[in-house]
Formats: C-alpha cells, structure tokens, sequence
C-alpha cells in the first residue's frame, strides 16, 4: 500500500471510530437466505424501495414460499407488480422454488451456512436467473460470507479476505442479529452536530 492510500485508509478508521462512538454501532437486520435470493431477484432492474414493497406484498398475501411456489402465476405477479417485470421475475421465483424443493427436499437454503464459498455460490448460479452478483449478494447479506464481486467496498487487492476453501459460516465472525425492518437501520437518536471529518 503506498503512503497515500495508507494515509486515507488510517483517515477512515479514524472516522469510523468517531461516528461509532457518537452514534453507537448501528442495529443489524438479517434475512434467512432464501428470502435473501427472493428479495435481490425482486431487486433487479428496480430501486430498494419498490423491490421491499414487493416483497412485503408477497409476504402478506403468501404465508409460506411453499404457498408462493404453488399459488396461481398470475396471483404472484400481482404481489410483486411494484418491483416492475412481474410478468418474468414471477414465474422465475416460482421455478427456483420448485427446483430447491426438489433437490433438497424442502424450501431452505440455510446449509450454504456450512459449504465452501465458491460452492455455494456455485450452486446459486445454477439457478435461474442468478448470476455472479445475486449469487454473491445473498452469501454476504444473509450470512456474512466475503465474497469477491459481492461488494464494492471490497480491498481491490483481496476482494474476498479470506480463503476460498472456507466455508460460508467461518468466514463470519458477526452472524449476530437477525430479521428486522429497514427503518432499524436508519434509526439514530437526535443530538448536536457529529464530528465533521475535516476536524478528525
């Protein structure tokens, strides 16, 4: 790393550590993976907003993903008519719901906790429409796994931080937390002016 990069990166921990202090550590909400996978495909080619408002949609109308795999094609596009292409991602939801509960027997996908990285991501690009990032975005968000291409904070130089061979679980040292509204993450408490990162 040379002496500017050095320079930037002690910069920002040291930012951190002020807006830690002034605002405490933030709360942390978990999705179970599979509702991860349904969420980020809701996701694709819509904003934040409209794909959550679809995924609650579906949620209330369909108390299980066994009830959204079975229910009628049209009666899930009108759950998710708010994250846009309803007509595609519908029955694309429904046709990774019936291929997971046909290789594995039930609707999970909570043992890519124990597989390799690479496998497990492997194994979500076999599904349809999931590619590179939707796979990587489930590993990292549902179970914290580092994985390269999942985020564009990532270090260029080590995109993944660990090892490859590592499974999916022991590559988190956080998988505290659990399933919560988005708010949580926005809620900090009224105070005077944080430290400016000029001053720091």
């Amino acid at each position: 790393m040379d002496r500017p990069q050095a320079a930037l990166k002690r910069k920002a921990e040291r930012i951190d550590r002020a807006l830690e202090a002034y605002y405490g550590i933030p709360a942390r909400w978990r999705l179970d993976p599979l509702s991860e996978l349904i969420l980020t495909i809701l996701s694709q080619n819509t904003s934040d907003v409209n794909s959550w408002r679809a995924f609650e949609r579906l949620r209330d109308r369909f108390p299980t993903w066994e009830a959204v795999r079975d229910a009628p094609v049209e009666a899930v596009q009108e759950a998710i008519r708010p994250a846009g292409l309803s007509a595609q991602k519908a029955p694309r939801i429904q046709r990774i719901l019936q291929r997971i509960s046909e290789e594995r027997g039930e609707l999970s996908l909570d043992f890519l906790a124990d597989w390799p990285v690479e496998e497990a991501k492997a194994w979500l690009r076999r599904l349809d429409g999931v590619g590179p990032k939707t796979a990587a975005i489930v590993l990292l968000f549902s179970l914290e796994a580092r994985v390269p291409g999942g985020h564009p904070c990532a270090s260029r130089g080590n995109p993944s931080g660990v090892d490859p061979g590592g499974d999916v679980r022991g590559e988190s040292s956080r998988l505290d937390g659990g399933p919560g509204p988005p708010e949580a993450l926005s809620s900090f408490p009224p105070a005077a002016d944080p430290p400016w990162p000029g001053d720091l």
